[in-house]
């Protein structure tokens, strides 16, 4: 995706909001931010870097979408709700297929959330023992 020019919660929340069409309401808001947090505190974790609400490094940002937008699908999926179509650059989910659109979303989310954080890698520490 390649966004590189997002830097806080609300930029990041446009950027969803533009992945996962009718985000209900319930999610968006206070709770959307409560989501997009954990998924920075996550990613923050796994690569033992600090990643801050604002001026969020560019090389972060993907993950923190795609992670984002797994945990909002899921929850949509959740609730019964299907959306009409889902857009990823030049891939797009039709309504209609024998998954659910939301199940299928959520996938290829995971993947390319997989993907990203294989790129960022993980910090691994060392100790010796004696």
């Amino acid at each position: 995706m390649a966004v590189g020019n997002l830097y806080n919660l609300g930029s990041i929340y446009n950027e969803i909001n533009t992945l996962i069409p009718d985000i209900p309401t319930r999610l968006s808001g206070t709770n959307s931010y409560h989501t997009i947090m954990s998924s920075i505190n996550n990613i923050s974790a796994y690569t033992n870097q600090s990643i801050g609400s604002v001026d969020i490094n560019a090389k972060f940002q993907d993950a923190i979408i795609y992670k984002s937008c797994i945990a909002i699908s899921m929850s949509k999926a959740l609730e019964g709700a299907d959306v009409e179509d889902v857009k990823l650059g030049e891939f797009s989910i039709k309504k209609g297929g024998k998954t659910s659109n939301i199940g299928a979303a959520t996938e290829t989310f995971t993947k390319l959330y997989k993907d990203e954080m294989r790129i960022l890698g993980r910090a691994v520490s060392y100790y010796r023992t004696y």
